[in-house]
């Protein structure tokens, strides 16, 4: 039986993640205020951090209280963080190998496959629903999406915001006129090509689960990629390495963001819509049977989330593979007859050559008299 609505209903879905949202934030501020707050604030991990607090940690696998020396480890692995990541942000392919490269892993779990792992395995759809663009930002867009949840989770579905820092730079290579070196008109830049070029640019994003909020928005607010609310609290329990990049369902919407032809389609609907805008603040809401599809479409067929080297080993497979389909179509041709001069080394060439300018023959005349077949 056909899955008719697995994300449920778009309707609302603004003001629900606004609600999570809220709650977050309000939850998070409590916590800092709370008479005694085991938040390790930005303040404490540049040197200001009060002993008596008796803090806890786990880096090292073990759970003690903070010293002096983790504090400077704390300063190193957000440096280590910040290498990674060029000035100019992080792309949809970085998130995915950078998952890759340095998991956040369960220690008590030796056969966790980290956050690409579970992406992998249990999440199936992440499909775009709404855009708009932030604030005051007319150079960036945010577009919600919609993920479904673990089979573990308390929720059916998880909201995820990508926002696209190239935003305003495709949008006025649209509304520019280019032309050729002669001064004649050359072709415009269309939607479908901003909206690609969108999607390879820098972006940031933000999740609403819990692996997100507490084990690696930090990571997202020293990075710079950080789409949510801002976090300065050291994960010094649950992620003191700095470990990972994203969560499981922001793994799953950077692999769309890289391939999907159902999310270009969306880019280039809202690029169109820009391109015919006064000043670039447009909206964007897919309809309930497009989302409907689009997600019926990923769980019958998910896309394999590929870091940077599998997609290449894979494109490597299906070229060699094309060409041997390619050998095998073309007709097989005889071999071309070699004559005997041609199957001999340089060194008996020149001296046929040398043998027949003595006795003014040819080469061919030579060689015959030389093997005796004259």
């Amino acid at each position: 039986m056909p899955i008719k609505r697995p994300l449920g209903n778009i309707r609302g879905h603004i003001g629900e993640a606004k609600s999570i949202a809220r709650q977050d934030a309000a939850e998070r501020t409590a916590a800092e205020k709370a008479p005694k707050s085991i938040i390790l604030s930005k303040n404490d991990v540049q040197g200001e951090y009060d002993a008596h607090r008796a803090l806890k940690t786990t880096i090292g696998g073990v759970s003690r209280n903070i010293t002096a020396d983790d504090l400077a480890t704390f300063r190193h692995n957000m440096r280590m963080v910040q290498s990674k990541i060029t000035a100019a942000g992080i792309t949809a392919q970085q998130v995915i190998d950078l998952a890759s490269s340095r998991p956040l892993l369960n220690p008590l779990n030796p056969d966790d496959a980290g956050d690409l792992g579970r992406a992998r395995k249990e999440i199936h759809m992440a499909v775009p629903v709404s855009s708009a663009v932030p604030g005051q930002d007319r150079d960036s867009l945010d577009v919600r999406f919609l993920t479904n949840a673990g089979p573990d989770s308390k929720v059916t579905r998880h909201h995820v915001v990508v926002r696209f820092r190239s935003y305003g730079h495709v949008s006025r290579l649209m509304m520019a006129t280019p032309t050729t070196q002669e001064g004649k008109p050359a072709k415009a830049f269309t939607p479908k090509q901003a909206a690609a070029e969108m999607r390879k640019g820098y972006l940031a994003f933000d999740c609403d689960c819990g692996r997100h909020r507490f084990f690696l928005r930090f990571l997202a607010q020293v990075g710079g990629y950080n789409a949510g609310r801002d976090e300065f609290g050291y994960p010094k329990i649950r992620n003191p390495d700095l470990k990972g990049v994203a969560c499981k369902h922001v793994l799953r919407v950077m692999m769309e963001v890289i391939s999907s032809t159902t999310v270009l389609t969306f880019l280039e609907r809202i690029m169109a819509k820009a391109l015919a805008s006064a000043d670039n603040k447009v909206r964007h809401q897919a309809k309930q049977a497009e989302a409907d599809a689009m997600a019926a479409k990923q769980v019958k067929k998910p896309r394999e989330i590929e870091t940077s080297d599998e997609r290449k080993a894979r494109l490597d497979r299906e070229r060699d593979r094309r060409a041997v389909l390619r050998a095998a179509k073309e007709p097989s041709r005889a071999p071309k007859r070699v004559t005997p001069m041609t199957r001999r080394s340089k060194a008996d060439r020149d001296a046929v050559a040398k043998v027949a300018a003595m006795f003014g023959l040819s080469a061919k005349e030579a060689l015959q008299r030389l093997l005796g077949t004259a």
